[in-house]
């Protein structure tokens, strides 16, 4: 398949300098298309280094994009409209530590506070009036970072969607009904070459069931203990929406992050460890601008249909790893 790049660690997104006119504002000048107005890169955060999914600030539609908090290396996503106030909702409905509430609502966020990126509340940007939501950076005690984006479900659109929407995200993805999931974008490290490979949006949308394993495959590098504990982590999220989320909540076009890589070194660490144990995985919910309430399911089917379908490919490539495994024994 194609849509794949080689990559020395720049930004997938568009380059933005900052100008070096004392005059001017100290962050980047953006045009907004949308409505002419300038955005710009708040002072204390900047581009990521890389991104595989998702806006880019300064690329998207809106013009509005994810950016880096630069002291802490928080991730930063923009509130500008309905969709992203809902997802600072859902976060802050997550981390609400409410000692009012019932124990079933309380057991609920505690257990899927476990399986999302924590929230830091919100950076303010004062010069544009814009608050970003702050999550943590789960691959901020990572090197030679390996990512995953998989949006999870057939539906993909949310229930305000117009009709135009509905049709657009129902023919963008052929494969949707047979995999339940699709895979955004993705960037492995190769170790025998020392390179990152990208592959993007166009890769995801040639993705099959026959080449579903082949794709975790290659995104593991033949791994079977990366595999094994993404497949351990998925079964946590199942258990999540099979106990706690019973008419509760609908994920429309939510994603799973997945990402691994090795250990940044410190001074506790033994040098005679072997790789294993210094390589991390892991494995988040994302992406909650689509979270709806569940009043006509008693689990959110849609949801749990890609799940079940990403743990299937994973399991078949796990398989296929430890059948290599014995033929060189």
């Amino acid at each position: 398949m194609e849509s794949s790049t080689k990559s020395n660690g720049d930004s997938n997104c568009p380059s933005i300098q900052r100008p070096s006119s004392t005059s001017e504002s100290s962050t980047t000048k953006i045009v907004n298309n949308n409505d002419h107005k300038l955005i710009t890169i708040p002072d204390g955060a900047e581009q990521l280094q890389f991104q595989i999914a998702g806006h880019c600030f300064g690329k998207s539609k809106h013009k509005w994009g994810i950016l880096k908090h630069s002291k802490s290396g928080d991730i930063l996503k923009p509130v500008f409209d309905k969709r992203s106030r809902r997802e600072q909702s859902f976060y802050e409905i997550i981390f609400n530590n409410n000692s009012n509430s019932n124990n079933d609502n309380n057991d609920c966020l505690t257990q899927l506070r476990k399986l999302v990126p924590h929230y830091n509340g919100l950076f303010h940007d004062d010069q544009m009036n814009i608050d970003y939501i702050r999550l943590e950076d789960i691959t901020a005690k990572m090197i030679n970072i390996s990512l995953l984006d998989v949006k999870i479900g057939y539906i993909t659109y949310d229930p305000e969607a117009s009709d135009e929407k509905r049709r657009a995200e129902m023919n963008k993805y052929k494969y949707s009904k047979d995999l339940g999931f699709r895979i955004l974008g993705m960037r492995y490290f190769d170790r025998l070459t020392n390179e990152f490979v990208d592959k993007n949006r166009e890769y995801g949308l040639q993705i099959t069931k026959d080449n579903a394993s082949d794709a975790l495959l290659l995104f593991a590098q033949n791994d079977p203990n990366v595999l094994r504990q993404f497949d351990n982590d998925l079964c946590e999220i199942e258990n999540w929406f099979i106990k706690f989320n019973v008419r509760r909540w609908k994920f429309l076009s939510s994603s799973i992050l997945f990402a691994y890589g090795m250990k940044t070194i410190n001074n506790n660490d033994n040098d005679n460890d072997n790789d294993n144990d210094k390589r991390m995985t892991i494995v988040k919910m994302i992406d909650f601008a689509h979270v709806f309430p569940n009043d006509d399911q008693e689990l959110d089917e849609n949801y749990l249909f890609g799940l079940g379908k990403l743990q299937f490919y994973i399991k078949c490539a796990i398989k296929i790893c430890e059948q290599k495994q014995q033929q060189q024994q």
